[in-house]
């Protein structure tokens, strides 16, 4: 029945029931159906690699991750002695909270963007978590979409995310870096590190699209 497959779509973090029997809302992870079907194993085996390569000549840490529901989730990290404290794979943050969601919905179309914000903040709201004010976190995005990059300043650190796109241009992940903020200015990381984060996101982008290789016999 349309209960039973909607049901199973809820438990599946594709799909939120409103309060008080309302109906259903799509959650952000909808968007990943967009892009067909996804192997979970390639951050492991595909984008790690290129974030160790990367990291040779980034001396802070780095970390490629996704959309998972209204989270972005740390999919391969690598490590460095400058860092506060290491970000393993599994790690999870809001993706309106984060530079990295922020890169990868600045790459979306305008239209589709709004719609996806509007569902994450449903999330985030039915979770109880806090969202800045739509005034702040919209400039944010449109910053991100306008320059290609995402910066989010903390107290102690900043990060620069990069989105990495599939062929139409959509955003299926994001690569960032992370840095104590009193070791170098936004400007200074952006000069330094910005080109390598863009290469290691275009790697990602052509050995994630490249096609699975059979070996007809001979």
């Amino acid at each position: 029945t349309v209960y039973r497959l909607l049901e199973t779509l809820v438990r599946a973090g594709y799909v939120r029931r409103l309060p008080g029997g309302r109906g259903y809302v799509p959650t952000a992870r909808v968007a990943i159906l967009g892009g067909g079907f996804r192997d979970e194993t390639w951050p492991e085996e595909t984008a790690a690699p290129i974030l160790a390569q990367a990291a040779g000549d980034v001396e802070w840490p780095l970390a490629l991750a996704t959309i998972y529901g209204a989270d972005i989730m740390v999919r391969a990290a690598t490590e460095s002695p400058f860092a506060l404290s290491p970000i393993k794979p599994g790690f999870r943050m809001p993706v309106l909270e984060t530079a990295a969601g922020w890169a990868m919905l600045g790459s979306l179309p305008q239209a589709q963007r709004g719609g996806t914000i509007r569902a994450l903040r449903l999330q985030d709201a039915a979770r109880g978590k806090a969202t800045m004010p739509d005034g702040v976190l919209l400039s944010h995005i449109a910053a991100a979409s306008r320059a290609g990059f995402a910066v989010r300043e903390h107290q102690n650190h900043t990060i620069i995310a990069v989105p990495v796109n599939d062929i139409d241009g959509a955003a299926f992940a994001s690569i960032g870096v992370r840095f104590f903020s009193r070791a170098l200015t936004v400007r200074q990381a952006l000069a330094k590190y910005l080109p390598r984060l863009a290469s290691a996101a275009q790697a990602v982008a052509h050995a994630r699209s490249r096609p699975v290789q059979s070996h007809a016999a001979d």
